[in-house]
């Protein structure tokens, strides 16, 4: 493997996808089906424009020897595409023809599904659980669903992000709102319907344990996820965050405290009083 394409080979370890690509199709495979490829491609795409034009050649011909299928035309950059991405994640393509058919499919739905509901959120995953799924091994749909919901929330944030379980529930079958789930549910082909809230603590529970996300949960029902701090670390974050305001508030009280005795003092100053308040600030205009 030349260089360029193993620099590349370590930046696609992710899949990037659309929300909505877990509300496709009839069933878990087909849908899986789906953004596998789709994931192929898409990745395909991203890196092999970043290639010089002499390393596109070497893998190009290599591909001619390698590739099962009889249906590869080098001369058409979507086939490169497919085959280029499948590589980089460690896999060949049995057929650029149906991996192609299954991306188009998805696309169709997703600029259809924004067409109506406006830019989806866009998921991060592993494409090893991706693949684990799909294979059947692993990480179960389900599993991966609510870890996409999860994922799609806090997106790039770096602190805790509070997520509820109404909101785990929606964006698991697709959805990035509740406006959203409403619509769309009804119409959808596979009858899938929301995760109940002990089939939801469940999965959660599962995922916690494969350390894919830290918890905390405040007050028995605030829970508050990050998949980039330690337990240790998420704790104290969110301890920070729910006593800055009251320390806030304390000082504001003490400062508005303080204002109000030495306006007092000096009142009883101009009257030719005694100061009430003997350790009161002078006030400062």
């Amino acid at each position: 493997m030349n260089k360029n394409a193993y620099a590349a080979r370590l930046c696609a370890t992710y899949f990037q996808i659309p929300l909505c690509a877990f509300a496709f199709g009839k069933s878990d495979q087909e849908r899986l089906d789906a953004i596998v490829h789709f994931g192929w491609v898409e990745t395909g795409q991203k890196h092999w424009r970043k290639l010089p034009v002499e390393a596109r050649q070497r893998f190009i011909d290599k591909q001619k020897w390698d590739y099962p299928g009889d249906d590869f035309d080098d001369r058409r950059e979507t086939h490169c595409f497919a085959l280029y991405g499948a590589f980089l994640m460690g896999n060949q393509l049995g057929s650029i023809r149906d991996c192609l058919a299954w991306h188009a499919k998805l696309q169709k739905f997703v600029n259809s599904f924004q067409k109506r509901h406006g830019p989806d959120a866009v998921v991060r995953l592993k494409s090893s659980l991706v693949l684990e799924a799909y294979a059947g091994k692993g990480i179960t749909m389900p599993e991966l669903s609510v870890l996409a919901a999860i994922y799609s929330v806090i997106g790039r944030k770096q602190g805790p992000v509070r997520i509820t379980q109404n909101r785990i529930s929606c964006r698991a079958l697709g959805y990035k709102t509740e406006a959203v789930l409403s619509a769309e549910l009804p119409k959808r082909k596979d009858g899938a319907q929301r995760l109940t809230e002990w089939k939801i603590r469940t999965l959660l529970d599962r995922l916690e344990t494969r350390r894919f996300f830290t918890r905390a949960t405040y007050g028995r029902r605030l829970s508050y996820y990050s998949h980039r701090m330690t337990e240790v670390q998420l704790r104290k974050a969110v301890m920070e965050m729910k006593t800055h305001g009251f320390a806030s508030q304390r000082l504001r009280r003490l400062d508005d405290q303080d204002m109000t005795d030495a306006i007092r003092n000096e009142r009883a100053s101009l009257a030719g009083r005694p100061p009430s308040m003997p350790n009161a600030k002078p006030f400062q205009t």
